[in-house]
């Protein structure tokens, strides 16, 4: 799921995919009247980003489709943009943009490009991740490919932010490596570092990260989370070491099982990023049930921090977004999962 305005009334409204059946649809604020974008083509949706592709003040659609059928890695995977028709209550136009078994999460570049990855790797090899370059004619010119890498393994999401302070953003990866970071050099390549090796216990064939976000400590610092190993069940913080040639320092937060949701916002409007967590339930013969949690961090090292149940009353966490949506300058949280969505509306307690 994600937020975005998508009739242009100053509102943000949700927009969620489904596979079962499939479709996208969107609900308008604040009536939350439903309405659906496309059905049953493409199929098996994955992915969504909301992006104004030619630049006229309204949103488009990018959609990941056609997810794979493991351990299948020859076929499936696409890209589309869905072009918005004038009257919002009739369907959106899919265009094919570029095709990539296991083809599993769409994160934005710099606001206007696509950064794109596969899950798995075409015959054993790794799994692609690139950017698709946006033309000067977004629905009629093709949009380009760039390689950023072949080399990860279990790649299942990633994160965009300018991590340098560059003016350009950089791409985390989380994968059966670890989290990785990777950076456009000057030159035109895409420059690999380590940040850390993610969960790693002799005898668990279940290794590495599996999601990954960037959020702010209290005194300016920041921390990377992540759930760990692939919808694992630990949820931890990388925090940045003394020297920038050793690997992030690793902090357990919480166990449980599934884990699919972590995403950092400033929840309390002080410049300091809380982090919502969610879980699934009962993955990977791990106990636990669905929950949702917020967690607060209250020093600059990340070692001490508030800790809130949101939902335990079997609400899966799937996914999330954070947004202002009734404009009263707080943050709400929104969370999906298992054809359930919910809005908590924060009031500043």
């Amino acid at each position: 799921m994600t937020t975005a305005d998508i009739n242009g009334d100053g509102k943000t409204d949700i927009v969620a995919l489904s596979y079962s059946p499939d479709q996208i649809f969107w609900y308008e604020n604040p009536t939350w009247k439903r309405r659906v974008v496309v059905e049953k083509h493409p199929r098996m949706p994955v992915a969504i980003q909301p992006l104004d592709v030619d630049s006229d003040g309204k949103v488009e659609l990018i959609l990941g489709a056609e997810y794979y059928e493991p351990p299948d890695t020859t076929k499936g995977g696409s890209i589309w943009l869905l072009k918005r028709p004038e009257d919002l209550d009739k369907p959106w136009m899919p265009i094919k943009l570029d095709q990539e078994p296991t083809l599993h999460r769409i994160r934005l570049l710099d606001k206007k490009d696509l950064v794109c990855s596969a899950i798995l790797g075409r015959e054993k090899k790794g799994a692609a991740l690139f950017v698709l370059r946006r033309p000067a004619d977004p629905f009629k010119d093709r949009w380009t490919r760039e390689p950023i890498s072949d080399e990860l393994n279990t790649v299942h999401n990633t994160w965009s932010a300018d991590w340098d302070k560059d003016g350009k953003d950089e791409v985390l990866v989380a994968a059966r490596e670890g989290i990785v970071l990777f950076k456009l050099t000057t030159g035109g390549a895409w420059e690999r570092r380590q940040i850390g090796k993610g969960y790693w216990k002799k005898g668990d064939d279940k290794r590495g990260s599996s999601e990954v976000a960037v959020g702010r400590l209290p005194g300016g610092g920041r921390y990377v989370a992540a759930v760990e190993p692939h919808h694992g069940h630990e949820a931890v913080i990388y925090i940045a070491p003394e020297r920038p040639d050793q690997l992030w320092n690793r902090k357990l937060l919480i166990e449980n099982a599934g884990g699919h949701t972590v995403l950092p916002a400033d929840l309390t409007g002080t410049g300091v990023d809380s982090l919502l967590l969610g879980f699934v339930g009962h993955y990977n013969n791990k106990p636990g049930g669905p929950i949702v949690y917020i967690f607060h961090p209250l020093d600059s090292q990340g070692n001490k921090w508030d800790k809130i149940v949101l939902d335990n009353r079997g609400m899966p966490g799937e996914d999330g977004a954070c947004s202002d949506l009734n404009a009263d300058g707080r943050i709400d949280v929104i969370v999906a999962g298992h054809n359930k969505l919910k809005v908590f509306w924060n009031e500043g307690k």
